[in-house]
C-alpha cells in the first residue's frame, strides 16, 4: 500500500476527509490541547498526514513526541543540598548520606553546598570527613547570612551547571534533615527495605520511569516529624541506625509552627522547585494541568528536632526579620511554645512510641 511515509515520503490521493482532519488537527494545535497527552498525540498525526519534502526539518517538540522513550537511570538522578556547617553535626551527614546512597543516587551525583556562618569555621573538618569516608567532594562553600533567596540561586547555579535541562535527569530536593521515603502501593512496584526501621520505599529509577510516563514533573510528599521516644531533644549519634534514635511520629511542623508540609521529594530538571522546596514554580497551572504526583505515602521524614536546634531557630528567627524573610515567624513560634513549656511537641499523645510523658527539658541559653 502506498501512501504515508515518515519523513522523506508525501501521501497521495488525499481524499476530503484528510483534509478536513488536518484542519482540525490544526485548530487543535493552537489551543491548550497541546499541553496534553491528547495534543501529544495530535502532534503525531499531523506529523503522519501531513506532506513533507525530503529535506523538511521537524521541530524539536515535534520531534520529542514522536522519539522513542529514553528510561531514566540511577545516572540520571541527582541529589541537591545545602547542609549547615554551625548547626548540623557530623553524624547527621553520615545518616544522610548512608540513607540516599541506598535509595541508589551515585556518590557523584550529590550536589552538596556547605554553609558557615564565618570564615576558617573548625566545624568544616569534620564534615569534610565524613564526605572523605565516602569518597566524596562538597561543590561549594558558602560564607555568609543564612538566606533563603541566596540559597535558592546558589542551588540553582549547581543545577544549571552539573544537571541541565532533560526530562530524563532528575533531581531529589531535600535538606539535611529529611529523609524522603516514597510507600509502594502496588506489589508489582520494586521495594527497597531501609535498614534499621520497618519502613519502606520504592525504587527510584522505577518511579521516575513511571512519573515520565504518566506525564508527571515532580513527586509531592507530606513532613513527618520524627523525635525521641519521650518527644525530647537529643545528640545524633553515628550508631544505630537515625530512625531508632528517633522512632516517634509527631507533627510539630503543622501543629506548632504552623508551617507548610508539602515537600517536592524529586522533580524533573526540566522545572524548577521553590524556596524550601515546599512547592514548584507556576504550582497553581501544573497542579490544575495534572503534572504533579502527590499522595499520602509519599514522605519527609524530618530529623529537625535535636539538641542544637533551638540555638539555630534563635539566630535564623533572628537573621529572617531583620532581613524582611517571612519564615521568622515559625521559628518564632516554636520558641514561644519551647520557652513556655520546655517541651517540642504539643500533645504528647500515647500510640506512637511512648507512654511516658517526658520531663520538662533544660532549655538552652538565648543567644
Amino acid at each position: 500500500m502506498q501512501g504515508v511515509r515518515i519523513g522523506t515520503g508525501s501521501f497521495r490521493n488525499k481524499p476530503p476527509f484528510r483534509a478536513r482532519l488536518i484542519g482540525f488537527i490544526q485548530a487543535k494545535l493552537s489551543s491548550k490541547a497541546v499541553c496534553t497527552g491528547f495534543g501529544l498525540a495530535l502532534m503525531l498525526c499531523m506529523f503522519l498526514i501531513m506532506p513533507r519534502s525530503p529535506n523538511a526539518p521537524v521541530s524539536e517538540s515535534l520531534q520529542n513526541a514522536i522519539t522513542e522513550f529514553i528510561p531514566t537511570t540511577a545516572q540520571d538522578i541527582f541529589l541537591l543540598l545545602v547542609f549547615s556547617v554551625d548547626f548540623e553535626p557530623p553524624a547527621l551527614l553520615k545518616h544522610f548520606i548512608d540513607h540516599y546512597l541506598f535509595l541508589g543516587i551515585p556518590r557523584e551525583n550529590f550536589l552538596l553546598i556547605f554553609h558557615s556562618e564565618k570564615d576558617d569555621n573548625p566545624k568544616l573538618e569534620p564534615l569534610v570527613k565524613v564526605l572523605d569516608v565516602f569518597g566524596m567532594k562538597h561543590k561549594k562553600l558558602w560564607v555568609g547570612t543564612f538566606l533563603p533567596p541566596m540559597k535558592l540561586q546558589l542551588e540553582r547555579e549547581l543545577v544549571e551547571k552539573f544537571v541541565g535541562n532533560t526530562s530524563r535527569r532528575w533531581i531529589v530536593t531535600t535538606d539535611c534533615d529529611e529523609l524522603h521515603v516514597i510507600k509502594p502501593t502496588s506489589p508489582t512496584q520494586r521495594v527497597l527495605n531501609i535498614p534499621g526501621s520497618n519502613l519502606k520505599t520504592r525504587d527510584l529509577v522505577e518511579m521516575i520511569n513511571e512519573a515520565r510516563k504518566i506525564g508527571k514533573v515532580a513527586i509531592i510528599g507530606h513532613f513527618v516529624d520524627r523525635t525521641t521516644a519521650n518527644c525530647t531533644l537529643r545528640d545524633i549519634a553515628p550508631k544505630p541506625a537515625i530512625w531508632q534514635q528517633f522512632p516517634r511520629i509527631e507533627n510539630i511542623t503543622k501543629s506548632i509552627l504552623k508551617g507548610t508540609v508539602n515537600k517536592v521529594l524529586l522533580h524533573s530538571s526540566t522545572h524548577k522547585a521553590s524556596s524550601g522546596h515546599h512547592k514548584m514554580d507556576n504550582w497553581p497551572p501544573l497542579k490544575e494541568a495534572g503534572l504533579l504526583w502527590e499522595e499520602p505515602g509519599h514522605q519527609t521524614h524530618h530529623f529537625k528536632w535535636i539538641t542544637s536546634v533551638i540555638d539555630k531557630l534563635r539566630q535564623r528567627a533572628d537573621e529572617f526579620k531583620r532581613n524582611g524573610e517571612p519564615w521568622w515567624i515559625e521559628s518564632e513560634r516554636f520558641l514561644n511554645h519551647y520557652d513556655k513549656t520546655g517541651q517540642i511537641c504539643r500533645i504528647l499523645s500515647t500510640s506512637n512510641s511512648s507512654a511516658t510523658a517526658p520531663a520538662a527539658q533544660k532549655k538552652p541559653k538565648k543567644a
